[in-house]
């Protein structure tokens, strides 16, 4: 180490900084472990310290190359403390963290260094004040860049790093422009270093003919960088969304983006009069429409997601954008096009921010306006865990109006709702919105969303209304299924609460690849079985009994004339682990291999257990149990088959089981036939004649026969009305409406390209 930088105490200053900021993060979660969040807060932080220190260290006569050095030698001080957390906190993802750690910070300090080198050779005055705010505008202007100009929600910036993807991501999208991104900062520090370099030789009268090439070739490359970002993963702009898409549907009010090789022109059509749908329920319900088009950006699997917007399964809609857009991923869009929806609908009074300063009213006005699911609703749910007094399990609702008034006050700031568990945090704003607008109408909502102002909105202040609220929750009968929602839902950690955040086990992963490998989501690509065996075997050679891959893998070995093995290796996960002896779907699948192997008294025996594992909403997986139940032993042999489903269905209409043939025939994408045969079905359980209904109206619907359809859904809303399962209830009156609004709304010719 250059004498010049041992001497000062730049060294010893930036070692404390980095001490008191490591330490002061390790009790906070997420933050405390070394990985993607702490390496951008390390790399802000050495940006600072790496380039106020250089100043003082060139000032006093130290090298370019021994104060680089130094600093990123320093780095060792917070790598060592940010690893010693190792020994109280789980960081399962430490060698991704360790890989992000050094692709953050080391780029950022060598090019303070840089920056501060070029500084110190310039006439430039007051050079820490330059650098400092040089640095903060270069922090900004990047993230304006990226965030302000793109749509996408990852951002790999020059000073702390960058941000990978929504927090929401368990796991991370380390794209390839993160790598190209540090790579021009590299040319960007060694362009400064070159300008340095020059200053110092023009200062001496040297010759400078060689830093005038190298900064021009430096100069030509960091000139090609913003042409070539998009290409490199460094941004994603609209024409590489468009374009990597490739479809494209205009509806009334929304520009729908799709990839045609996953929907083919017919079922983009249905899915631009979803989102037509929804937009006509969310002007009614909020009292205002968006003054420009929707963009729906729709994406066909998480790999494609994460690849063009940083975010892999995380449904997005930034606001913060010129022009009102969502991104969704294509089998979340039942369950989240509403509430990203209701986002791009609640720019239009959200001020200048386009949003609530509260990020729990900017959630909760979402929730608040999401159609049926057939689950209980936000309210049952938060009263469900008042009445259960489920904060003893860490909800923190407390057990009477008063701690769940104080409670959604919290919620309200930004370290109460991101503080909170997601389920609690999200579903109680959702019931609070939800009761604002059933009570108050949507114009003070509207009125308090930009700025919190509830006394000006509504009269009264917000602990007032949270108040009422509460009575109102503590007022609510009990409801025994949403009870059974909430002991599930509201004990899930968050992820600030999980051990080794941002880490999927390798299990987990091979068996996602198997999975997409078996079952591809475009229609171009054949299923690869080969692949989805050797991501299964590895997958259950690291986890031999892990549910997921066992139920993949089981599948695969019955279509290929082993069930028998499949019966073994069931039996004995099921008597080596007390959570997988839990799972009906691995008991089911049991059940299958007895059947195909003509064991149909042990395959219902086993039936009948997976039966009791079942949820209290798995209606019709408890409804197709019941069918398998009463089958012959060759229709459940039939029925059972993983794969074969066309040839299956015909063999079961020969058998007369027009039940087990209709799903077969949906499950082989004949809707037509699912539907008539499923027509012929006239069971006399209760349970089955519902669950009938319920096939028939989707298939039905699935067959594109709206006007039928809507009949269809008004019978099975009424059945469950009678069985007083109001929840299954709302869900099907809201897909009568749908219905109705497709056999009503279609257009003569969809625009499609």
């Amino acid at each position: 180490m250059h004498e010049a930088v041992r001497r000062r105490p730049w060294v010893s200053i930036g070692v404390g900084v980095y001490v008191v900021v490591c330490a002061s993060l390790w009790p906070v979660p997420v933050f405390g472990v070394l990985h993607a969040e702490a390496s951008a807060v390390v790399a802000g932080v050495g940006f600072i310290v790496s380039g106020l220190g250089a100043l003082v260290a060139f000032r006093d006569g130290a090298s370019f190359s021994s104060v680089a050095r130094t600093f990123v030698t320093l780095l060792a001080v917070p790598w060592a403390m940010l690893t010693l957390s190792l020994l109280w906190r789980a960081n399962a993802g430490y060698l991704l963290g360790l890989a992000l750690f050094a692709t953050f910070a080391v780029p950022s300090v060598l090019l303070a260094v840089a920056a501060a080198y070029a500084l110190h050779h310039s006439r430039v005055r007051w050079k820490r004040t330059v650098f400092v705010l040089g640095s903060l505008s270069l922090l900004f202007g990047s993230l304006v860049y990226d965030l302000g100009l793109h749509p996408q929600v990852y951002t790999y910036n020059p000073v702390f790093g960058g941000v990978l993807g929504p927090i929401y991501d368990e796991e991370l999208a380390v794209r390839p422009g993160l790598f190209w991104a540090k790579g021009l900062t590299l040319i960007l520090a060694a362009w400064l270093a070159c300008l340095g370099e020059w200053l110092l030789c023009r200062m001496q009268g040297g010759n400078t003919r060689r830093y005038v090439l190298t900064g021009g070739g430096l100069s030509l490359a960091l000139a090609a960088g913003p042409l070539l970002a998009p290409r490199l993963g460094i941004v994603t702009t609209y024409e590489a969304l468009e374009r990597s898409l490739g479809g494209h549907l205009a509806t009334n009010h929304v520009d729908l983006f799709y990839d045609p090789t996953s929907l083919d022109a017919e079922e983009a059509w249905q899915l631009g009069q979803l989102h037509e749908f929804r937009y006509a329920q969310l002007r009614e319900a909020l009292g205002v429409e968006p003054q420009q088009r929707i963009q729906s950006f729709v994406y066909p699997d998480a790999g494609t997601k994460a690849r063009l917007t940083g975010a892999r399964t995380t449904s997005v809609a930034p606001v913060w954008l010129s022009t009102p857009q969502v991104h969704l991923l294509e089998n979340r869009i039942p369950s989240s096009l509403a509430h990203e929806l209701a986002h791009a609908f609640s720019r239009e009074f959200g001020g200048i921010l386009n949003a609530s300063w509260s990020i729990g009213l900017v959630e909760g006005l979402a929730v608040a306006v999401e159609p049926p699911d057939g689950a209980p609703d936000p309210t049952a749910q938060v009263a469900a865990a008042l009445h259960v007094a489920a904060d003893d399990e860490g909800v923190g609702l407390g057990s009477g109006a008063e701690d769940l008034a104080a409670a959604l006050v919290r919620t309200q700031s930004l370290t109460g709702f991101w503080g909170g568990r997601a389920a609690v945090s999200y579903t109680t704003m959702g019931a609070f919105v939800g009761w604002l607008l059933d009570s108050y109408g949507a114009a003070p909502v509207r009125a308090a969303y930009p700025s919190l102002d509830y006394a000006s909105a509504f009269g009264v202040p917000l602990d007032t209304l949270a108040l009422r609220w509460a009575q109102y929750i503590e007022a609510q009968p009990r409801d025994t299924l949403a009870e059974a929602v909430v002991a599930y839902r509201f004990v899930q950690p968050s992820l600030f609460e999980r051990a080794s955040p941002h880490h999927v086990p390798r299990p987990i992963r091979l068996t996602r690849a198997a999975h997409d490998a078996l079952y591809p989501t475009r229609h171009t690509v054949e299923p690869d079985t080969a692949t989805a065996r050797k991501r299964l075997a590895e997958a259950l050679a690291e986890e031999p009994h892990y549910p997921a891959a066992l139920w993949l893998w089981s599948a695969m070995q019955i279509a290929e004339g082993r069930a028998a093995t499949v019966v073994t290796a069931i039996e004995k996960a099921l008597a080596a682990d007390t959570l997988v002896a839990q799972s009906p779907q691995l008991a089911i699948r049991l059940g299958d291999a007895y059947a195909v192997l003509g064991d149909s008294t042990q395959a219902r025996l086993t039936y009948t257990r997976a039966a009791t594992l079942l949820s209290p909403f798995a209606d019709l997986s408890r409804a197709v149990l019941a069918l398998k139940q009463e089958a012959a032993p060759e229709a459940l042999r039939w029925f059972v088959h993983p794969y074969a489903h066309a040839e299956s269905a015909a063999a079961l209409e020969a058998l007369d089981e027009p039940a087990m043939a209709a799903i077969q025939w949906a499950l082989a994408d004949d809707f037509d036939r699912a539907a008539s045969a499923m027509r012929s079905y006239e069971p006399d359980d209760p349970l089955l004649a519902r669950a009938r209904l319920v096939w028939l109206s989707t298939y039905t619907m699935r067959a594109r026969r709206y006007t039928e359809a809507t009949r269809l859904a008004a019978q099975t809303e009424a059945a469950f009305s009678a069985d007083g399962q109001r929840w299954h209830a709302r869900f099907w009156a809201d897909r009568v409406e749908l219905n109705r609004w497709l056999s009503t709304g279609k257009p003569s010719s969809p625009r499609t390209r």
